[in-house]
């Protein structure tokens, strides 16, 4: 597995009193950063807080190396953090929609008070860049063009009626 050192990296200053520390970035059950369409990306963050935090979240964010949004993702219940405590989490990211490529992820902690409102814990960008690869039988084995068509891909067309007899 890959391992990124993320606790001397510099962050913006949105993240300068940062609560949360993102220490390392860890890829699992992978030595490359390489991934074929459809194949999951686990990762693991290593963590410490000096405060303790009822509701945290994570946020993702993904880019196309040039710095194009694709997309954002996030859990949907918060977990809890303790005070001066080293912890980790792992996730899972699902590359199915997005075509080949070379994309970066970035990572925020986050907090979610009782009324609604968020306050950003620790956030780092472009941390960790990986490429997708096409595989057989993709996109009926034409080239994808991302100019043209952008970076998601979704379920092929379902063609559920088709002919001269189609009736209403």
């Amino acid at each position: 597995s890959s391992i990124v050192d993320l606790f001397d990296l510099k962050r913006d200053p949105e993240f300068i009193n940062h609560l949360i520390t993102m220490r390392q970035l860890r890829a699992l059950k992978k030595d490359s950063a390489v991934y074929d369409i459809g194949q999951n990306v686990q990762l693991e963050i290593k963590y410490c807080s000096t405060v303790s935090v009822n509701k945290t979240f994570l946020r993702l964010i993904i880019k196309t190396v040039d710095g194009e949004p694709i997309t954002m993702l996030t859990n949907t219940t918060g977990f809890p953090v303790m005070q001066n405590k080293d912890e980790r989490i792992r996730f899972c990211v699902d590359t199915s929609h997005l075509v080949p490529g070379r994309y970066t992820m970035s990572f925020v902690f986050y907090e979610v008070n009782e009324f609604g409102g968020s306050t950003n814990l620790d956030g780092l960008k472009d941390v960790y860049c990986f490429e997708i690869t096409t595989v057989p039988g993709f996109n009926n084995n034409m080239e994808w063009q991302q100019r043209y068509w952008g970076n998601v891909y979704f379920a092929p067309l379902d063609i559920y009626e088709q002919g001269s007899e189609i009736n209403g």
